[in-house]
């Protein structure tokens, strides 16, 4: 049972860990309170790995709208994969190419 292994000092609360361990149905309460906190570091290395493929897919997304405006007009996205304005959804704007 974790309760009671902050990080810094534990708790300020005086409690008997074992007998809640025991109330709560745990096996046994945690011996070193560094092992309890630093266990949660596998959803801080998640969340680390999926901003940052997100940052990487977002400026991906900006470079194919940059190429494929009026300036560039490097790209043509398919009608499968533009929509239309959002005053004329009929219309699909189209980019000239050079």
């Amino acid at each position: 049972m974790p309760l009671g292994s902050g990080a810094l000092a534990g708790s300020g609360f005086p409690f008997d860990r074992e007998a809640l361990a025991n109330d709560l149905g745990f096996a046994t309460i945690t011996a070193n309170s560094m092992d309890v906190s630093a266990d949660r570091d596998f959803a801080l290395d998640f969340l680390y790995a999926a901003s940052t493929t997100m940052l990487h897919l977002s400026r991906f997304a900006e470079d194919w709208i940059l190429y494929s405006s009026e300036e560039f007009g490097w790209i043509e996205l398919g009608d499968g994969v533009t929509s239309g304005s959002s005053l004329m959804r009929r219309r699909k704007i189209r980019i000239r190419s050079n």
